[in-house]
C-alpha cells in the first residue's frame, strides 16, 4: 500500500479516470452538493488534503455560501453505496496510491472506496457519488481519481530570444501564451514528436505539418499540460501522458487525462529567419527524474520514459510557431 504526500498549502484536482470529470463543490437551491463535471480548475474544483489521525480530510478550497468550510463526506451509515456528499464536518479518508495511475479514497477500516454509480458498465445519466465496495465484474476505472496539484506561478518564463536562462523548468506563463504552437524535433534523430492516432503512442517521425505533431504548453501548478493540437476520433482532447506506472521503458502516450510535465531547458533560445523561436528542452515526468525520451532507432520508433542523463536522445528542439496557425493534414497521422 503506497500513501502518498500531500502539502497542506497545496491545492490539488481530483478527476475521476471513468468518467473523465472532476469533482465538484456545487450549490443547489442554497445547499451544498457535490457533482461530477468538465474540469474547468475553478475554485469549486480544487481540494485540500488536511492530515488527520486516520489518514486525510478533503477540504474543498472554495467555501460555501455561508461561509463554512466544505469537506467531502457521507451521509447514513457506512456501506454499499451510502452516497457521498459535501459536508461541514472534517471526516477522514484513506487515501492510497495505486500503481502511479490514480488514487483510491476509501473510508478506513473498510473495504469501501469512493466511486461513481455505474450500470452494466454504462455510466448512469445522473452521476452519483457514493462508496462501494469490490464488486465482482465492476468496472475498474470507476473508483480511480487522476489528480493533479494546482500551484501558484513562482516567477516568469525566459523571453525568447533573450540569451541565458537558469536551467529550471520555467513557472507562470506571461511570456509562454497558451495559444503557442510547439513543435518538437529530437536533438539526436531530428525527428518530430508524434501522435499516433491508432494507437495513443507517440513516436519520433518525419515532419509532415499535421496537428498531430503541434503541441500546446498550459501552466499548471509547477509544470505544464502538453497538449496535442490534434484531437481524439470522438474530438477529445489530447494530453501527453504515460501508459501505466511511471518506469523506465515505460511508453510515452496520449490520454484525455492531463498530467503536469516539468519542464527545463537546456539552452538559449535562438529566433530564427522564418519567425520560429527554438530552445531545447527536457520533459520530465512529475517528481521523477524521468524523461521522454526517443530510443536509438530514430525515424518511426516510440517514445519512452528513460532515466534523464543529458543525453541528445532526451532533449527535445522546442521550435515556437508564433503565429499560432494550425496546418490540419488529416493524412498525417
Amino acid at each position: 500500500m503506497v500513501l502518498p504526500t500531500f502539502s497542506r498549502t497545496d491545492k490539488y484536482v481530483l478527476v475521476n479516470r471513468g468518467s473523465g470529470t472532476a469533482l465538484t463543490l456545487v450549490d443547489v437551491d442554497g445547499v451544498p452538493a457535490l457533482a461530477m463535471k468538465e474540469l474547468q480548475y475553478e475554485n469549486n474544483q480544487m481540494w485540500h488534503f488536511v492530515k488527520t489521525t486516520q489518514g486525510h480530510a478533503i477540504q474543498c478550497f472554495q467555501r460555501a455560501r455561508d461561509g463554512k468550510a466544505m469537506y467531502v463526506g457521507t451521509t447514513g451509515r457506512i456501506g454499499q453505496n451510502t452516497p457521498i456528499v459535501a459536508c461541514a464536518t472534517p471526516l477522514s479518508w484513506v487515501v492510497i496510491l495505486y500503481q502511479g495511475q490514480g488514487l483510491y479514497i476509501m473510508w478506513p477500516e473498510s473495504e469501501f472506496c469512493m466511486d461513481l454509480a455505474w450500470m452494466n458498465g454504462q455510466v448512469t445519466g445522473n452521476i452519483t457519488i457514493g462508496l462501494r465496495g469490490n464488486q465482482k465484474g465492476q468496472p475498474f476505472d470507476n473508483a480511480l481519481w487522476c489528480y493533479s496539484c494546482i500551484g501558484e506561478p513562482a516567477g516568469d518564463l525566459p523571453v525568447p530570444g533573450r540569451e541565458k536562462n537558469d536551467g529550471h523548468a520555467p513557472q507562470g506563463g506571461a511570456n509562454f501564451p497558451n495559444t503557442a504552437i510547439h513543435i518538437l524535433t529530437n536533438t539526436q534523430h531530428k525527428t518530430i514528436l508524434e501522435v499516433e492516432r491508432s494507437t495513443s503512442l507517440v513516436k519520433c517521425c518525419p515532419r509532415q505539418q499535421g496537428a498531430y505533431q503541434q503541441w500546446r504548453f498550459i501552466p499548471l501548478g509547477a509544470g505544464y499540460i502538453i497538449e496535442s493540437c490534434g484531437k481524439s476520433p470522438n474530438g477529445e482532447p489530447l494530453y501527453l501522458a504515460v501508459d501505466g506506472h511511471a518506469t523506465p521503458g515505460g511508453s510515452v502516450i496520449v490520454s484525455r487525462y492531463p498530467a503536469s510535465w516539468r519542464v527545463e531547458y537546456n539552452m538559449s533560445s535562438v529566433r530564427c529567419a522564418d519567425g520560429r523561436v527554438v530552445s531545447s528542452s527536457s520533459l520530465f515526468w512529475p517528481t521523477t527524474n524521468l524523461v521522454a525520451s526517443a530510443r536509438s532507432a530514430g525515424t518511426n520508433d516510440c517514445v519512452v520514459l528513460a532515466e534523464y542523463d543529458k543525453g541528445l536522445l532526451s532533449k527535445w528542439d522546442d521550435a515556437i510557431v508564433e503565429d499560432t496557425v494550425v496546418v490540419l493534414n488529416p493524412d498525417a497521422a
